[in-house]
């Protein structure tokens, strides 16, 4: 009896320490649940080891570490403002009253305190002109300028406009008597002509040649040409405030003599750009060079990709608000164009598409840029016949 009564008492004991384990969390240990997915990754966090088994009753669990607040990344800081680009757009230039009529080989010139293009010469059926003519951009107008003492009949000349001194600067060309190597001024303030009598050594006689203006140095630069001599490489520089010619012609390699090429100056990388033209042995030329003041070398640039074919006798300006040229028309192997083109330094060359009616393939046309509102500006030239349109190419 004794023994049974002390079976069932081993028992009791036994069923409630088993209770009294369970009540303890040490019946099973807890899986992890995997971590969430978040569009953002985020550590894994590392499970911390299990308590030790107690037999006292848990502590109270820990309070959840707070979840840091997702900062906003910061926005990247812009290197440069990218100007806003306008889709390209010819327009032909409606004109009333009296206008300068046709002629081929003239210049074209832009004066920003008159907003006014100035066109000086050109030739016309063969005939030398040297009627001077100002298109206000504001009116649609145009109007001529009688000036006294004006230089001898012309065309092939180079022309700028010196925006300090309100005065365009013109050179060289050939007339009814020859070739010309002299220097003129015409002031648009007292409208007045004026010959520059400059010291020391001047380029020779040319027709042909190219130009570009550097503003900040106060310098123009010519450089090539022709005369029935042939055909130069030279290049020379105008002082403004000294009015005095320098020849800075490379000593090193040097773009191959040449005539009816076309020169802008980027005065964003100071420099001189020459592209084109025609030489003796060969008619028609498509390469590109970049002349650095500084060094007074010549470097020859080969742009990949698709670039312009080999021309003579078209227009080319710089557009100081993109930061590159603007390429038009000419003479191919392939006849006159009428194609667009642009070039970026140290990039590449890009043909351009522009709505509306573009103007009818040409050559001898004069080209200017005006920076507000950017355009470009086409006059005259040659086609199936001598031209007197006036076109504009919204740039931007």
């Amino acid at each position: 009896m004794k023994d049974r009564k002390w079976s069932r008492c081993v028992v009791g004991l036994l069923s409630l320490l088993s209770v009294l384990l369970i009540a303890c969390g040490e019946a099973a240990t807890p899986t992890l649940a995997p971590p969430q997915p978040t569009s953002t990754p985020t550590s894994i966090p590392v499970p911390t080891a299990a308590p030790s088994p107690t037999a006292v009753l848990p502590q109270p669990p820990s309070a959840p570490t707070p979840t840091p607040m997702p900062v906003a990344a910061p926005s990247p800081t812009p290197t440069q403002q990218q100007p806003t680009i306008t889709p390209l757009k010819w327009e032909r230039i409606g004109v009333t009253g009296p206008a300068p009529g046709v002629r081929k080989d003239a210049t074209l010139v832009y004066d920003d305190a008159t907003n006014s293009l100035l066109l000086f010469g050109g030739r016309r059926g063969g005939q030398g002109l040297n009627d001077l003519w100002s298109f206000n951009l504001g009116t649609s107008q145009w109007k001529e300028i009688a000036a006294s003492s004006a230089p001898s009949p012309r065309w092939g000349h180079v022309a700028m406009f010196d925006t300090k001194r309100r005065q365009m600067v013109l050179f060289s060309g050939q007339g009814p008597g020859g070739f010309f190597n002299d220097t003129w001024v015409f002031d648009t303030v007292t409208q007045q002509w004026k010959e520059v009598t400059p010291s020391g050594d001047k380029p020779s006689k040319r027709y042909g040649s190219c130009v570009g203006y550097d503003s900040d140095r106060d310098l123009i630069y010519i450089s090539h040409g022709f005369t029935n001599s042939g055909r130069f490489n030279d290049t020379w520089a105008f002082d403004l405030n000294a009015q005095r010619w320098t020849d800075v012609s490379s000593s090193g390699v040097r773009p191959i003599e040449r005539c009816l090429h076309r020169c802008a100056f980027d005065q964003g990388s100071s420099s001189f750009v020459l592209f084109g033209g025609q030489s003796n042995q060969t008619p028609i030329l498509g390469d590109l060079w970049r002349y650095d003041p500084g060094s007074k070398m010549w470097t020859e640039i080969a742009p990949a990709g698709e670039k312009p074919s080999p021309r003579f006798f078209s227009s080319l300006v710089e557009d100081s608000n993109m930061r590159r040229f603007l390429l038009f028309g000419g003479v191919t192997s392939d006849g006159r164009k009428n194609d667009l083109w642009s070039y970026v330094q140290g990039e590449r060359w890009t043909k351009l598409e522009a709505s509306g009616t573009a103007p009818e393939a040409r050559n001898s046309h004069a080209g200017a840029f005006v920076p507000s509102p950017s355009a470009f500006y086409i006059f005259g030239g040659i086609s199936e016949s001598e031209l007197g349109d006036l076109w504009r190419l919204q740039a931007g």
